[in-house]
């Protein structure tokens, strides 16, 4: 984003952060160097630091702070409430996204016996997934059955079974009658 996509407004920052900001016209003239529209920080800053620039009576806190104003390109702290700002124009200055970002898959639709779902954080609330669809809860039931009920039926069965010795001593099929 540069200055002319801003929002502009003749309103000062209450806060800090990057801006945009337009000085009035009739204070550039004769000035060919000065940027119509310039990057600033907006900063609290010591009153100490301000004093050169009369900050103590340009709204500085309870604190000794004073919002104040800086070119990124350097220079000098100027508080926000100095007349250099009067007629001025600011604008928020935005980050623009990562150019490099990878884009995001649109959203897909599927469909189940239920109807359609969309797709969330690239997985699907249905294929693949549980629905809550009576046919799909009868194929979970059907998959999960037979595993269950190889699971050992009391704590010291599964003890045993999920122990180092267990395993050393199981025998493994081969690779060949594994579909059988």
């Amino acid at each position: 984003m540069n200055g002319q996509d801003a929002n502009w407004t003749s309103d000062r920052p209450t806060k800090p952060g990057e801006y945009w900001l337009s000085i009035d016209p009739n204070k550039r003239k004769g000035r060919i160097d000065f940027p119509s529209v310039i990057p600033c920080n907006v900063s609290l800053c010591g009153n100490t630091y301000l004093m050169d620039h009369g900050s103590l009576d340009s709204g500085s806190d309870e604190n000794g702070l004073t919002l104040a104003a800086r070119y990124i390109t350097g220079g000098a702290w100027i508080p926000v409430a100095n007349d250099w700002y009067d007629g001025a124009l600011w604008s928020v200055r935005e980050t623009p996204a990562d150019p490099f970002e990878e884009p995001q898959p649109a959203q897909k639709i599927d469909t189940c016996d239920c109807g359609p779902a969309e797709y969330i954080d690239g997985r699907c609330e249905l294929d693949a997934y549980y629905c809550g669809c009576r046919h799909r809860t009868e194929e979970i039931i059907a998959l999960l059955t037979p595993i269950a009920k190889r699971l050992p039926e009391s704590q010291a069965e599964w003890d045993e079974k999920t122990s180092e010795k267990f395993w050393e001593s199981y025998e493994f099929r081969k690779e060949e009658e594994v579909g059988t």
